[in-house]
């Protein structure tokens, strides 16, 4: 089962909550596939900086890999970039693609860096106000008409895609879940939908290291 998602938009809470409540096993990045499967694919065209940011997803696909992600024996979530040839060999996946604005998305970027939670964005190097970096942000094209970020949500929206949004997803959980079960046709558990929560800090030597999660954090 597939779950698109653009970065910093509650994927991993996703991912995790719906691989339990389905029982099935639950993927992201190189897992499952294999690091070396991922590395030796081509970067997308056309999403240069997301690609620096999240290089082990923002790749060619290759129909090998596309058969494990898009498997009924996994929920794997990926950020794959929306090109001709990821949608063709997608076409027949029913896929979920969660968004999230991308202004929030870059205020995310900024809170996790500054937090030590997240590796360095080095076009930001420098910037401190978040005002700065939604202004670098959208000069490197990464938001504004026609942004990385933009185009992301663009790409992939179709008759087969469920879209999903962020807000929608925090806000009312046991409907949002509920919806995506039956896209994938799966039938709903009973219980009652509890979203999991994701949180990662840094501890001693950079190692990122799970916290326990506030409220409102994921």
């Amino acid at each position: 089962m597939l779950l698109i998602a653009t970065p910093k938009s509650a994927s991993t809470s996703l991912m995790r909550t719906l691989a339990e409540r389905l029982r099935l096993p639950a993927y992201m990045g190189a897992e499952g596939v294999g690091r070396e499967s991922i590395q030796a694919l081509k970067p997308s065209p056309g999403f240069q900086n997301l690609h620096a940011f999240h290089g082990s997803d923002f790749k060619e696909l290759s129909a090998d890999v596309v058969r494990f992600m898009a498997g009924r024996g996994c929920v794997y979530k990926v950020h794959a970039a929306p090109t001709p040839h990821n949608r063709r060999l997608l076409a027949d996946a029913p896929k979920v693609l969660l968004h999230r604005a991308p202004r929030e998305i870059v205020t995310a970027w900024r809170r996790a860096v500054l937090q030590g939670i997240h590796h360095r964005l080095r076009p930001f190097d420098g910037l401190q106000t978040e005002g700065e970096w939604l202004a670098r942000a959208e000069a490197i094209g990464v938001i504004g008409r026609d942004g990385e970020l933009e185009r992301f949500r663009d790409g992939w929206l179709g008759e087969d895609v469920l879209e999903i949004r962020f807000r929608e997803l925090v806000a009312d959980p046991d409907r949002t879940i509920r919806e995506i079960e039956r896209h994938w046709g799966f039938e709903s558990p009973a219980e009652p939908v509890i979203l999991a929560r994701e949180k990662y800090t840094r501890g001693e030597g950079g190692k990122k290291t799970r916290s326990a999660p506030r409220v409102g954090e994921y």
